[in-house]
């Protein structure tokens, strides 16, 4: 029955549109029928046919066509279509219903809440609705806030404007304002251009404007009108004004002034009579009485020629008849006196002085040494100290001269004399001047004033345990015994003080000779040869490379482990939320996510309600990991995909006959005494009872009585509380309580509001400090940047241990990495490598033998001749003065040659000779005698009077591998080549202990792997060449692989080692380019067509002929 009660609440909306299709039933009264010939739910009666409503004919098999039947069936433009047995309309927007006669109320909402905001009132009108606000709200909705109607007198003095979207927006044009609410009173006067010209007037700021103002002169409110002075006629006596910027003035008449022109001018008040002449003052002028002596119209003209003072420089004027004579003073001549006498013409300057004329005077300018009034004395300028550094100054008639002390020259001896100019310093000595001296700079290995004396360094006992010294230039040699060598003796003889042993290998003694006893990791006669980790190939799904006593392997994708031997199981670290399964992948981990949620990490609710699975029109409300169905009136079914048969569930009551209603409703027809919906109410009135409920009241109507319901009920009686849940307002899964008129939503967690449809966001707070957050339901997810872990990305894991850096080196923690600060003479990613400091041939290559390393340092040995830390000091064998006899001496590197005078020779040019009887030609030189005199003929390249000289044949570069050159006549020998080298230069290394891989050649020359064609590299071509061109193809081995296509050669390991060729299949094949030519479109390579190269790739094979 409850069941019953919330199917029919709906059930007068369709009362009136059964009653319309109730006319529609014809009944048929031309044939008869049987039992079962009326179609379409028609019904024999009395042998004819009563038809269903929408159907005709004698058997009920017409359709009536509603449409046509019907025109304007479909009210409000809605269109009509015909169906079987009925019709159906298409309403517009704005109508619904079974014929769109009920107007849409837009105004009305799902929650009961109001369309317009801030109490606004909702009209309804087609297809649309509109707000009608209350102040100060604004806008479609009402939901922005009119700012000019909210506050009063927001903008003050200015105009309030409100945008569209209620902001307000003062404008303060105009008004003496600025500033959002036109609150700030501008200073116009402080403007870039103040309103009043301030050359004319002074600007005084007021509130909202100004004031200027003006000068004399000027008028308006800017000051920018003259005053009109003259406009009152203010000159009298027929004056004529002018004005002026700022005032007037009158023009007055002859004979009257003042400011107006108002008083008589009394001309004699000027004084304008001149030399005592009395002024007649007069009408129109004045007149001028002269005293004797002066005429004219103001006395102005004198009678006598000497009143004008026609005599200048204080000469006397004496009148005479009709002119006048001067009586010139001393000095001065001509008519008027005024010419200066030059009295220089009768002057007597001496010693060459220059002659300055004045008045009735003369002055004598000297020149350098003299003075006096006629430069007749003689200066001394000894008194003036001319001269410098102690010199002695004698007077002379115009001059001086200054006696040097020893040691200096010049006129003031201010020159310091060169006392080098008279010196020689001996044996490459540099002499420098001094003060009246000199000192000789010696070249090392000398010493004394002029160098001449040849510094013992023997003298300090160098030499070590029982050597014997022999002094020499700048240095001394020590000669040893038998179980000492080195530079003073102090290292025993043992055969690894110079051994060759490398990379940290340590050399073992063996009497005359040493062995190397190599270090971890190192192989070879000298250790000179890495141990190759990975020869052995342990790196099982990935590439080896060789390290120092260990191997790394890097790994292909989806590998990992010491040697690529573990799947990477990507689920490990792979997060699938909401219950998602982790899938492990070759390359990467996938989610398979529960239903109703999707994303890479099923992160996201997914809408399920996007496949539209509600049927007939029912609306879809998506929950967490399912959505709900809320049928329309008449459907039922989890997707509302069934129509109730309502007849079938006996709704109607007390014998009541129960009618299907197109195809959702029905109707009962009640007896007389039964009332409501399912008859189940007995007929009552009013005033004798009242049954409604819940608050309800009674509406008396003819022969029945009816229930006018409160809000949130309905029913007969009023009985029923309407199921404001019933549209499925709470979403996500939240569980709706129904109340009266009224609903409220209970939220899963993670979301809220209302309808409980805002998801929170716990990523807004930005909880992961050094990664990506992932927001999820009621919770957040962080994956964290590289080198970071924890729940919020905000713990560094200490990427250092014990042995991260070698030789003590220290380590500092990074981002998933770490950096090793070396110590000095060793680097590396982890200080592995100790530098070698002979690389950068810091020993000068002329001087030295070979450079040894050190640990962050080196050792230059030199070669005979040099000396210092880089061999760099040539010694200078011929400062000894070797050469006797005046015996000529040239240096070469190590040693000196003497090229001796006639009549001697020997090393030293210390034997007498006379003829070739006593051999004075050297190397291999010919003896001649000419006479009484012998001539010495030379062998190639050696030169000299006694063939003593031969050209050095040794070039800085002759002999390769720090060998040592030996000068010859005409050509050179290298000697002392470096274990492992060979060659008349040295040049050829004879050790060679590499072992080439995979098909690699030994180039003994370079002593390097040649691993072209072979698809390796590295220094025995053990790195395998991963370059595959092709992305898509595979990196494991994979039983079903397509080995037909392009991934099956050998760049991409042949579908990686999936097909029958395996890894290396041309590994015994004599011919490395057969690799390239297989497969070859058909073209037969002879040489490849045997069992090692693959029969070529069965090109050579003949064709068969068919059958």
């Amino acid at each position: 029955m409850n069941r019953l009660n919330r199917i029919m609440g709906r059930f007068k909306m369709w009362l009136c549109v059964g009653i319309f299709l109730s006319s529609l039933l014809v009944i048929n009264s031309d044939a008869t029928c049987t039992s079962g010939s009326c179609q379409n739910g028609g019904i024999c009666e009395s042998n004819k046919c009563s038809c269903k409503s929408g159907f005709t004919g004698n058997r009920c098999d017409v359709d009536i066509d509603e449409c046509n039947e019907h025109p304007g069936i479909c009210q409000n433009n809605g269109i009509c279509r015909n169906t079987h047995g009925s019709y159906k309309c298409t309403c517009t927007a704005a109508y619904t219903g079974l014929n769109c006669s009920i107007n849409i109320d837009d105004c009305k909402t799902d929650d009961g809440s109001s369309n317009c905001l801030n109490n606004g009132t909702c009209i309804d009108g087609d297809g649309k609705f509109s707000c009608e606000c209350q102040d100060p709200y604004i806008g479609t909705l009402c939901e922005f806030v009119d700012e000019c109607k909210k506050v009063n007198n927001l903008c003050g003095k200015g105009v309030c404007d409100k945008h569209r979207n209620g902001s307000a927006i003062c404008r303060c044009d105009e008004t003496g304002y600025n500033g959002t609410f036109c609150q700030n009173d501008i200073d116009e006067c402080s403007l870039p251009i103040p309103p009043c010209d301030g050359t004319i007037a002074t600007c005084v700021n007021t509130p909202g404007s100004y004031v200027c103002f003006c000068k004399a002169g000027y008028t308006g409110k800017l000051c920018s009108s003259y005053i009109n002075y003259c406009a009152s006629i203010p000159c009298q006596h027929d004056g004529t004004c002018r004005t002026h910027h700022n005032s007037y003035h009158c023009l007055c008449k002859d004979g009257y002034t003042g400011n107006h022109c108002q008083t008589k001018v009394n001309e004699c008040g000027s004084l304008p009579c001149q030399n005592g002449a009395q002024c007649v003052d007069e009408d129109q002028g004045y007149r001028c009485k002269c005293p004797p002596g002066f005429k004219g119209v103001n006395c102005e003209t004198p009678s006598d020629h000497c009143l004008s003072r026609p005599c200048q420089n204080n000469a006397t004027c004496t009148t005479i008849g009709n002119t006048f004579n001067c009586n010139c003073a001393a000095g001065y001549t001509g008519h008027n006196c005024s010419v200066n006498v030059d009295d220089c013409l009768s002057a007597n300057c001496q010693n060459n002085a220059t002659c300055k004329d004045g008045v009735n005077e003369y002055k004598c300018v000297c020149g350098p040494g003299f003075n006096g009034s006629l430069c007749q004395y003689d200066v001394n300028e000894c008194l003036l100290l001319p001269c410098q550094n102690n010199g002695n100054c004698t007077n002379k008639i115009g001059t001086y001269i200054c006696e040097c002390p020893s040691g200096f020259t010049g006129k003031n001896c201010e020159t310091n004399v060169d006392d080098c100019a008279r010196v020689t310093c001996l044996n490459d000595g540099k002499c420098k001047d001094m003060l009246n001296n000199f000192t000789c700079d010696c070249h090392p290995g000398f010493r004394g004033e002029y160098c001449k004396e040849n510094i013992n360094e023997c003298e300090l006992q160098p030499c070590k345990n029982g050597g014997t010294c022999v002094d020499g230039i700048a240095g001394y040699t020590c000669h040893c015994t038998e179980k000492w060598i080195g530079e003073n003796c102090t290292i025993r003889n043992d055969s690894c003080q110079m051994h060759f042993c490398e990379n940290g290998a340590t050399c073992v003694n063996n009497g005359s000779s040493y062995y190397c006893k190599c270090a971890s990791g190192f192989k070879g006669k000298y250790c000179q040869m890495g141990i190759n980790e990975c020869q052995s190939t342990p790196c099982q799904h990935g590439t080896c490379k060789d390290g120092v006593n260990d191997y790394h392997c890097i790994c292909q994708a989806g590998w990992t482990g010491k040697d690529c031997d573990a799947d990477i199981d990507y689920c490990k670290d792979k997060y699938c939320y909401n219950n998602g399964t982790c899938i492990d992948g070759k390359l990467k981990a996938t989610c398979n996510c529960p239903v109703g949620f999707t994303g890479i990490y099923c992160e996201y609710l997914d809408d399920l309600c996007k496949s539209d699975p509600c049927q007939n029109g029912a609306t879809c409300v998506n929950e967490i990991g399912n959505y709900r169905c809320y049928c329309r009136f008449g459907y039922e079914g989890k997707n509302c995909e069934r129509q109730i048969d309502w007849c079938k569930l006996n709704p109607c009551k007390n014998n009541a006959t129960c009618h299907p209603e197109g195809t959702s409703s029905f109707t009962c027809d009640c007896p007389s005494d039964y009332t409501g919906t399912y008859c189940h109410i007995k007929n009552w009135k009013c005033a004798d009872t009242n049954k409604c409920q819940n608050g309800g009241s009674c509406k008396q109507r003819s022969g029945y009585s009816t229930c006018n319901c409160k809000p949130g009920f309905r029913g007969d009686i009023c009985e029923t509380n309407i199921d404001d849940c019933a549209n499925g307002p709470c979403k996500h899964g939240a569980t709706c309580v129904d109340g009266i008129e009224n609903y409220n939503c209970t939220c899963f967690p993670g979301f809220m509001g209302r309808n409980c449809e805002i998801e929170i966001k716990e990523c807004k707070s930005n909880p992961c400090k050094h990664g990506r957050c992932i927001d999820l339901i009621n919770e957040y997810a962080c994956i964290c940047d590289t080198g970071w872990v924890g729940k919020n990305c905000d713990e560094n894991p200490n990427d250092c241990s014990n042995d991260t850096c070698f030789h003590q080196g220290n380590c500092s923690d990074g981002l998933k990495d770490f950096t090793c600060k070396c110590r000095t003479g060793f680097r590396g990613k982890r200080c592995e490598e100790d530098i070698d400091e002979c690389s950068t041939n810091p020993c000068w290559a002329e001087g030295t033998e070979r450079c040894i390393d050190l640990v962050n340092d080196y050792y230059c040995k030199c070669k005979p001749g040099y000396a210092k830390r880089t061999c760099s000091f040539d010694i200078n064998e011929c400062l000894s003065n070797p050469c006797l006899n005046n015996g000529r001496c040239k240096d070469e590197i190590g040693r000196y040659v003497c090229e001796c005078p006639y009549g001697f020779s020997g090393v030293n040019c210390e034997k007498s000779v006379q003829s070739c009887a006593d051999e004075p030609c050297l190397n291999d030189g010919k003896c001649t005698e000419v006479g009484s005199r012998y001539n010495c003929s030379c062998k190639k390249e050696v030169f000299g009077r006694h063939c003593g000289f031969n050209q050095d044949d040794c070039a800085p570069k002759s002999c390769a591998n720090a060998s040592k050159c030996v000068d010859g006549y005409g050509d050179y020998t290298c000697e002392g080549c470096k274990p492992g080298y060979s060659g008349d230069k040295c040049q050829y290394f004879d050790i060679c202990e590499l072992n080439c891989k995979n098909g690699g050649t030994l180039d003994e020359d370079s002593c390097s792997c040649k691993c072209e064609d072979t698809g390796y590299s590295g220094k025995t071509c053990e790195d395998k060449d991963l370059l595959c061109p092709y992305s898509e193809c595979p990196n494991k081995f994979n039983v079903d692989a397509d080995c037909s296509g392009k991934c099956n050669i050998e760049k991409c390991n042949f579908t990686a080692g999936s097909c029958s060729l395996g890894i290396s299949p041309w590994k015994n094949c004599l011919f490395k380019n057969c690799s390239k030519l297989f497969n070859n479109n058909g073209t037969c390579d002879a040489a490849c067509d045997t069992p090692d190269c693959l029969f070529d790739g069965r090109d050579c094979d003949e064709p068969v002929t068919p059958c």
